[in-house]
């Protein structure tokens, strides 16, 4: 068996490898050395907004007051390291007045494997709690600029329970106070005893950690394989650019208005597919997704729309489409939580900044926001037949003003695919926005066995539909881009398995008297009489 420092030293070794681009940090080993660390990268980072003059301890104590208000709650935190065009700040007085004041730069969602972004690993730190140092030490942290953002604890592989230990010790730091002060910015933790790793998102409050537990995830691969070993999973998702996607693609912060406000982290089939549409949408292919009923389809749809809107390059606009049911009743609802996604982030053109457009409402709406100016920070969600009507009158009004779109590059993400859009219907917005890409997510595909019956040369399988490159070759695999079946997610119990129960429609004298008719000529008369 290997110990638990063993297998912390093996780990650091596997993530300062040099295709891992992390730095490990030995001279680090207590919050004031991580403090200091933190003003290091300010600035190196805002040279030329400090006009070459390093922060002063009045300036730094000032950072240090404002970085607390930001981060005093988990949400904010997240919501803070979102950050205004994607970028984290804090803003201060400079000490010279005549110097005014300065917005400082502390992270970036933006330069991931580059621009400002520097990755350190740290081990066997000391928290320093209400100004009393601690004798308890959390194990391994990853830093992105000094900012503490992942968490691991380690356990051996004999340890009782394995990574539950490792997790409620997490608990037990976070009820202490641990991940106060400069750890206020872990967003994910990796608990692990080596031969089985899972990771999830740092809970809402302190209470929030045994609700937590039914979202611990371990890794999977493309093809669903479970990547249980430490070793496998810090080389697949804890380098870089993994980590970094991790917390600035792959997370989303969810406010209901209700009270109800936490930071979910994607599952890993979630990632791999969104990973394969933003491909296959920069090579201008489409293409469909089969993921199992109650996997979570709308959230990958609405981080793949979003995604694409604001990073792909070579993508004009991004429309996402549901079923009209769902539009008007939950989805709607559904999608209202991730506004905070929008409090910040990229934007420009003529669209109000910071807009989530959730549902457009009419068609005139509709139509207005597809002749504006590209924002980068607006999705449109409509169904196909507000978009259809839009066309249509657009045609017959204004077709002048649409003609720029039908060189555009528009990429429609359709959700519940085969409910929300037929294959007439997206073969008719297809002749007016030629240079559509169309993706497809459904938990149910329709292949040869059980087709549809359509007319004339209409799509009656998933693969006939979704699985034809532009040119009308049939793409890879029929166009499947990934999968996650129902048997996967009860074996990775995302999904609840399927309960069988027997309900007879006869009452308790039919069924005896059915049942002895069946087996009378198997016993003697009078054994049945007994009965």
């Amino acid at each position: 068996m290997t110990h638990e420092n063993e297998i912390e030293k093996t780990f650091i070794e596997i993530l300062t490898m040099r295709a891992n681009q992390w730095t490990y940090r030995s001279d680090l080993k207590s919050e004031a050395a991580l403090w200091a660390n933190l003003r290091g990268h300010i600035n190196r980072i805002n040279v030329a907004g400090l006009d070459g003059e390093p922060l002063t301890d009045v300036e730094f104590k000032q950072i240090k007051t404002e970085f607390r208000r930001l981060t005093q709650m988990p949400f904010s935190a997240s919501q803070w390291l979102r950050g205004e065009n994607g970028i984290a700040q804090i803003a201060i007085e400079r000490e010279n007045i005549s110097k005014g004041r300065v917005t400082l730069t502390l992270f970036s969602n933006k330069d991931i494997a580059g621009g400002i972004s520097s990755y350190e690993v740290v081990s066997q730190i000391v928290p320093n709690i209400d100004g009393i140092p601690q004798k308890t030490r959390g194990d391994v942290t990853l830093l992105i600029n000094g900012l503490p953002l992942i968490h691991i604890e380690l356990k051996t592989e004999y340890a009782k329970d394995g990574y539950r230990q490792a997790f409620d010790q997490i608990e037990r730091y976070a009820q202490s106070g641990f991940f106060n002060g400069i750890f206020a910015t872990v967003q994910i933790f990796v608990v692990s005893n080596k031969v089985s790793t899972k990771y999830f998102a740092r809970p809402s409050t302190n209470s929030s950690f045994e609700a937590a537990k039914k979202f611990l995830f371990n890794w999977r691969q493309p093809d669903n394989t479970p990547v249980e070993d430490l070793y496998d999973f810090t080389r697949k998702v804890l380098s870089i650019p993994a980590a970094h996607e991790l917390i600035s693609r792959y997370t989303i912060l969810v406010d209901d208005k209700k009270g109800q406000k936490y930071m979910m982290v994607l599952r890993p089939y979630q990632i791999h597919a969104i990973d394969k549409i933003r491909k296959q949408a920069s090579a201008h292919e489409g293409g469909f997704i089969w993921h199992a009923t109650g996997s979570g389809k709308t959230i990958t749809s609405f981080v793949a729309t979003k995604l694409l809107a604001q990073n792909a390059v070579g993508v004009a606009r991004t429309v996402m489409i549901v079923d009209r049911k769902d539009l008007d009743s939950q989805t709607k609802d559904e999608f209202s939580k991730f506004a905070s996604e929008y409090n910040t982030g990229i934007s420009s053109g003529e669209v109000a900044d910071n807009t989530l457009i959730v549902g457009i409402d009419n068609k005139r709406e509709l139509v207005n926001h597809f002749l504006s100016k590209k924002n980068n920070n607006t999705i449109i969600i409509t169904t196909i037949q507000k978009l259809s009507r839009a066309i249509r009158e657009c045609r017959e009004t204004e077709n002048n003003k649409f003609e720029k779109l039908k060189g555009e590059h528009i990429v429609f993400i359709v959700d519940e695919c085969h409910r929300a859009v037929s294959d007439k219907e997206m073969k008719e917005i297809k002749k007016f926005f030629p240079r559509s890409t169309w993706f497809g997510l459904t938990g149910t595909p329709i292949f040869e066995e059980n087709k549809k019956t359509e007319m004339g040369t209409y799509a009656r399988t998933t693969h006939e539909q979704y699985g034809k490159s532009k040119s009308g070759e049939a793409l890879p695999n029929g166009g499947l881009l990934h999968a996650y079946t129902t048997k996967n997610a009860m074996d990775d119990k995302s999904v609840l398995d399927f309960q069988v129960e027997y309900h007879s429609l006869m009452n308790p004298e039919e069924e005896s008297r059915v049942y002895l008719s069946k087996i009378k000529d198997r016993f003697p008369a009078p054994i049945l009489s007994k009965n």
